[in-house]
């Protein structure tokens, strides 16, 4: 059985469409925050906690910049590029929806809080990770909605070891 909490339920299979929907660059922070070993079970409730304690967090920020690496080539270089992520897109998941992978063997149970954009496509998740480090993940992040700040290229330094 599936609970949601929140103004807007959305279906597995209609959640399952909008991430196929996402093929676009996107932003994958696997550790945005540790969120600590408080209370967390499997109730939803939880969850929204665990973003309250993300917005109290996230105000501790002037900026999120993220440096990202995004290929290299056969000449053993790196392309990276700088992006900002602006706090006003992050705070949106206070109108996410909530769900709890129940069927999940962690415990406590992971969870998602999928933030909907205004053409009820994901615009982004945070995934409350209920592993050994109970982080919190941003999963999705679409591309168009960071500002790209810088890109080069990046060739490192190899040196060779003596015997």
């Amino acid at each position: 059985m599936q609970h949601v909490v929140s103004k807007r339920a959305i279906s597995r299979e209609r959640l399952r469409k909008l991430l196929l929907q996402s093929t676009s660059s996107y932003l994958h922070i696997s550790k945005f925050m540790e969120l600590g070993k408080d209370t967390w079970t499997d109730k939803e409730e939880d969850l929204i906690e665990l973003q309250e304690q993300f917005f109290k967090h996230l105000g501790s920020y002037d900026r999120i910049l993220s440096l990202r690496r995004l290929q290299s080539t056969k000449t053993y270089s790196w392309h990276y590029e700088l992006v900002e992520i602006p706090k006003s897109l992050l705070f949106e998941a206070n109108n996410g929806t909530f769900r709890i992978m129940h069927n999940s063997k962690q415990f406590p149970k992971p969870g998602y809080c999928n933030v909907i954009d205004s053409s009820g496509s994901i615009k982004f998740q945070l995934y409350f990770d209920a592993g050994g480090e109970r982080k919190l993940q941003i999963k999705g992040l679409k591309k168009p909605t960071v500002s790209s700040m810088q890109s080069g290229f990046l060739r490192p330094a190899y040196h060779k070891q003596i015997p």
